[in-house]
């Protein structure tokens, strides 16, 4: 691979770690968000989709970080 594709890889991980980033800022919002609700209302329909979210979000965290690392793998 030459340089300039190596470089044009380089922006798409910077990229793709700021997203990862505000990903994890968000689920962290949504966990407080959870963790304040009044027992009671954890176990309620809208608790389980907070849950479910933060789920959903967590998984797109893995996944941002799965492709970071087969991105880094091309480069080698």
């Amino acid at each position: 691979m030459n340089n300039k594709r190596r470089k044009l890889l380089d922006n798409l991980i910077e990229r793709l770690q700021k997203i990862s980033e505000e990903i994890q800022s968000i689920k962290e919002e949504e966990e407080e968000s959870f963790d304040s609700l009044p027992e009671s209302m954890m176990y309620t329909e809208k608790g389980e989709k907070m849950e479910s979210a933060i789920e959903a979000l967590d998984d797109t965290e893995r996944a941002i970080e799965e492709a970071v690392e087969l991105i880094e793998q091309a480069q080698e």
